[in-house]
């Protein structure tokens, strides 16, 4: 899309706040301006085609250094009454604690351009709701590239404050989150006072969860950035895994004018029978009466590995084809495995094969009828087949201990299905838990579901879209991803030209496992946001995305990358190193 930056600035008047002042330089021409255009000519002359950075091109950075203050615009939001807006200079943390435990790498930027940025802070509520909804915007002071960021959230965590805004602010950004009115830090819990009220569940902060929080946010997040540095903002993504995967997904459904780009890996589509259905290996578990042990089916997870890895062609520890995987977990059933959480040796129990299948195959109604997705062959249990097992020296712990689901499921289930804040979620019946799927998808699925594969819209306005989803996620099925955009396909066969998935073999929830990472708003593995914004800015279409190992070699260089290619298309080894891109190319299959 040669003309793409033209067409944005087009764009500008409808889609974006403009500030009365922005037809005029925010300050006088002289001695600064031709510093500045020295500089853009060096760069331009001593720039090389062969290492080109899109985050770095030379019209993207400019020598900003605002005055952080009250002075700045209060925003305008759409059937909304603001309560506070408040500005502060603040200095950026030279260390980041991930939102989630074991992610340090992933949120640690390699470029921390910002010493100090603007924090902005609004609260406001819609009329006619008791509720706080609350935006932060982080906007570096110094070196803005033009660009706005909407950063999304996980679980029941609308958006994330303060660190997970650093990364995307320290590539010049001006970024933003918002909670959507729900102020909990821990995405797998649910603030009942905001969920459930007056004896039913709240709708309209469901509401607010699902989707309109998010087109608040951006609205706002634009036009304090727009006002801050004088200038419209040139080009809008959005960057979000899981909750914030499915987030960007609705904006391109339902508020398909806001952003160019948007990144959503690992979406929770069908939020409402997701989060039903995850429960499923922990009703198994419940039927059976028996709880068996993580090592149990951490050696069945090793067995589907070895059984299926080279599938693919290629022996990496990885499986790149779960769908041609036919392993059966009963083949494991009276191995001794040693036991790290009893050190002892025991031997893998029926319960556990029987746990295992059902994870992979998926809740099954009557005449064994899928009801959902299951997760892929290979992925780990620790999530939705979790339990807390008591020691017991010399056989096999199935029995002795107790599921460990994982919270989001429990407390959709008894606040939004169920109706009942103390109902006993362990005493469903097998037809109760089925019939609840019915009722998440007629009650909730018009609000959150996340489902619409008619984005016309967005295609039309030149927009563009990556979403990957890891082979080994062990919390969201990649085949909920595959469905729906088999269906976006069905409504337009075109939907290469605006919107691409791309499977991660090896790749666990939004991060993490043995396989290649393609990389999300933060920095580390590989270069998903950069593709994009390839993409929208200059029309070159991501035929493959590069992903990059989770380690690291001495050099501080991933050990390898790999090419990750357009589904339906697969990574096929082609001979050579495996370590080398080169020695994989795109093929209908394997």
């Amino acid at each position: 899309m040669a003309s793409s930056k033209m067409q944005a600035l087009s764009r500008t008047e409808k889609q974006y706040y403009v500030p009365k002042s922005a037809s005029s330089p925010p300050y006088p021409v002289g001695f600064r301006d031709i510093v500045w255009l020295v500089v853009v000519i060096l760069c331009l002359v001593g720039s090389r085609v062969s290492s080109w950075d899109p985050l770095q091109l030379p019209w993207a950075v400019r020598p900003t250094q605002r005055e952080c203050n009250i002075s700045i615009k209060q925003p305008s939001i759409s059937d909304a009454n603001i309560l506070s807006f408040k500005v502060q200079e603040k200095p950026r943390p030279s260390a980041i604690i991930p939102v989630v435990p074991g992610s340090e790498r992933l949120f640690r930027s390699s470029v921390p351009k910002a010493l100090t940025f603007c924090e902005v802070k609004v609260a406001y509520y819609h009329k006619g709701h008791n509720e706080t909804i609350n935006v932060q915007i982080a906007l570096p002071l110094d070196g803005w590239n033009g660009r706005f960021m909407g950063t999304g959230g996980g679980g029941w965590s609308a958006g994330f404050f303060g660190e997970s805004l650093y990364s995307p602010m320290d590539r010049g950004f001006a970024a933003a989150a918002t909670d959507a009115g729900h102020q909990r830090r821990q995405p797998a819990t649910v603030d009942k006072d905001w969920a459930f009220t007056h004896g039913k569940p709240n709708l309209h902060s469901l509401q607010d969860f699902a989707s309109t929080a998010l087109r608040d946010m951006t609205e706002i997040g634009q036009q304090v950035a727009s006002d801050f540095y004088q200038e419209p903002v040139r080009y809008s993504y959005w960057g979000g895994c899981s909750t914030g995967g499915r987030q960007g997904l609705m904006l391109a459904q339902q508020y398909p004018t806001l952003y160019d780009g948007i990144l959503a890996p690992a979406p929770a589509l069908n939020f409402d029978l997701l989060l039903t259905f995850m429960y499923y290996p922990q009703l198994v578990m419940n039927q059976m009466r028996q709880y068996p042990n993580q090592c149990e089916l951490r050696a069945i997870q090793t067995a589907f590995i070895k059984a299926c890895d080279g599938q693919d062609g290629l022996v990496d520890g990885i499986i790149s084809a779960p769908d041609r995987c036919a392993f059966d977990a009963h083949a494991v059933v009276g191995k001794d495995i040693f036991c790290e959480e009893t050190n002892t040796t025991i031997p893998v129990s029926l319960a556990a094969a029987q746990v295992a299948n059902a994870t992979y195959t998926g809740p099954l109604g009557a005449f064994n009828t899928p009801l959902y997705y299951g997760l892929a062959a290979g992925a780990p249990f620790n999530t939705v087949a979790n339990t807390v097992a008591l020691p017991q020296e010399g056989h096999s712990l199935a029995g002795a201990g107790a599921g460990r689901p994982t919270g989001l499921d429990e407390e959709w289930m008894r606040i939004f299905l169920l109706k009942n804040l103390s109902y006993d979620i362990g005493s469903l019946s097998l037809a109760e838990f089925n019939e609840l799927g019915f009722t998440a998808m007629k009650e909730y699925g018009s609000i959150i579901s996340t489902l619409n594969p008619d984005l016309s819209t967005f295609a039309s306005l030149g927009h563009k879209m990556i979403t990957w989803h890891g082979l080994q996620d062990g919390i969201i099925p990649h085949k909920s991803t595959e469905a729906y955009y088999r269906a976006v396909k069905a409504v337009r066969p075109d939907v290469e030209d605006f919107f691409r998935y791309y499977e991660a073999p090896g790749v666990m929830h939004c991060f993490g496992g043995d396989g290649p990472y393609p990389g999300n708003i933060h920095t580390g593995g590989g270069r998903a946001l950069d593709s994009l914004i390839d993409w929208v800015e200059n029309g070159v279409a991501p035929e493959t995305l590069l992903a990059a190992s989770s380690e690291n070699g001495p050099d501080g260089e991933p050990l390898y990358t790999r090419p990750l290619c357009p589904w339906p298309r697969v990574a096929k080894y082609i001979g050579g190193d495996p370590r080398s891109p080169g020695s994989f190319q795109c093929d209908d299959g394997f």
